[in-house]
């Protein structure tokens, strides 16, 4: 189970329509904080993410569940991500393998980064989190 989150801007305030909506990531349990970059648009990090919330003071954050997200607590979400010490079978070489895994920091899972793909990891970022790019939920 997971969650999604996305930015939206330019909201029109009689219908709450988004001139803009972009997807942020997911956080899903036991994994990396899975990151949406847009490299077309000049998104490729976490960083670049923070810029563009800071670049527009009226856009929002929001989970899945409609649910306005500060930005601080859109950065404690992505980089904030302690797992307890796992000791099941489930992290084993082949649930890593069919799960395109990596042990990742902090007894998390790590996207395997995979050039060229559509739609996949491209890149880890500098903590708990992995750059993806393509269409996921």
């Amino acid at each position: 189970m997971g969650t999604n989150y996305d930015w939206k801007a330019g909201i029109c305030p009689t219908c709450g329509h988004a001139k803009e909506e972009r997807h942020i990531g997911k956080y899903s349990g036991g994994w990396c904080f899975a990151l949406h970059v847009y490299p077309e648009e000049e998104i490729y990090t976490l960083a670049s993410w923070i810029k563009k919330w800071a670049e527009d003071p009226s856009g929002v954050i929001r989970n899945e569940y409609e649910e306005v997200i500060s930005t601080d607590e859109m950065i404690d979400i992505i980089t904030e991500r302690p797992w307890p010490e796992r000791n099941d079978v489930a992290l084993s070489p082949e649930w890593f393998r069919v799960n395109h895994a990596e042990p990742g920091p902090n007894g998390l899972a790590r996207h395997v980064i995979e050039p060229g793909r559509a739609n996949g990891c491209i890149g880890h970022g500098e903590g708990p989190w992995d750059l993806l790019i393509g269409e996921f939920s």
